[in-house]
């Protein structure tokens, strides 16, 4: 009996504990990690949330910049912090989902010593062709490329991004033979469809809509399975005959593992309601993505399925790590 009570009066204190911890969370600065370059869809949409917390806080949340080899530098630095929450990184497809792929000689686990917190945004890819395509939807798209195959290249941000491997995968489920050409980035990859040099790409939406008011190219659907809300006649893939196509770039938040499971979920219900702000919104719809958050346990669950389907795409393309 006297066992019992000691071990009840020490969970009792242990919960009491963890309660005052998420209750006193921040506790002080913050830092939040962005591993791309100044300028890019991460580190807007991380400097939104950070503004975002620290208006919410009180506390200063500060934005450190920290590119290279995919992200997984910003993650590093993650991974080593101390585990109380007040490291962040705003991570993405790219950086947490397709980078590991790639780099594999890391000195961290990219899957064990960083978790998933919440997600906060993500967005369609948009799948554009020369208006010498003839192919005015996707149905005639993917008749003219069964009809042709090998004939027809399209272009990317460059090997192994998510441009080349959602490609991959528009490849495998469409049954089509398509032929890639990498560039160094989304625009002299979309410029040279413009040009007509290759025919075809999966680009961002703000580049696709850029390249569309020339007249040069056009929009025939975007890689979600739902319709995007701002472009509402432009049909999915999957509906316009590869069902079950389904791909978005996503955004969100992640923390340095052993952090308390309670400030964890103080984070995530802090950006949540930094997110559902009227200005967070319009500031984040402006940077052409769809703001959305989760818990951290459907955030974990949602990442460890990305992670594996785009393993399963890379090894099949046979993408080389580094």
């Amino acid at each position: 009996m006297m066992l019992f009570r000691k071990t009840a009066a020490a969970l009792l204190l242990l919960a009491s504990s963890s309660l005052a911890m998420a209750q006193d969370y921040p506790t002080q600065q913050a830092r939040m990690l962005v591993g791309w370059a100044p300028g890019g869809a991460n580190d807007a949409i991380g400097r939104i949330v950070a503004q975002g917390l620290q208006v919410q806080s009180g506390k200063p949340v500060l934005v450190f910049n920290k590119p290279g080899a995919g992200s997984t530098l910003a993650a590093d630095e993650l991974a080593k912090a101390k585990p109380d929450g007040h490291t962040l990184l705003m991570g993405s497809t790219g950086g947490q989902a397709i980078a590991p792929l790639l780099f594999t000689k890391l000195t961290f686990d990219p899957f064990k010593d960083i978790v998933p917190v919440t997600l906060v945004a993500r967005t369609a890819t948009a799948l554009v062709v020369h208006s010498a395509v003839p192919a005015k939807d996707m149905r005639e798209l993917v008749t003219y490329l069964k009809a042709n195959p090998g004939k027809t290249m399209y272009a990317s941000g460059g090997n192994g991004t998510g441009a080349h491997l959602t490609a991959e995968l528009f490849k495998s489920m469409a049954g089509v033979d398509i032929a890639h050409v990498p560039y160094k980035g989304d625009a002299p990859a979309v410029t040279d469809v413009m040009a007509g040099n290759v025919q075809m790409a999966f680009t961002t939406l703000p580049a696709a809509l850029a390249g569309v008011k020339t007249g040069k190219i056009r929009m025939l659907a975007v890689s979600t399975a739902s319709r995007v809300k701002s472009l509402p006649d432009i049909p999915t893939v999957a509906e316009s005959g590869v069902p079950g196509f389904d791909v978005s770039t996503w955004y969100g938040i992640f923390t340095t593992a052993r952090t308390p499971q309670v400030v964890i979920d103080a984070i995530a219900r802090d950006v949540a309601k930094v997110v559902a702000t009227p200005d967070a919104q319009a500031a984040l719809i402006k940077q052409g993505v769809e703001p959305v958050t989760n818990t951290p346990a459907e955030f974990a669950k949602y990442f460890a399925s990305e992670a594996e389907r785009w393993a399963k795409v890379a090894r099949s393309v046979g993408l080389q790590a580094q």
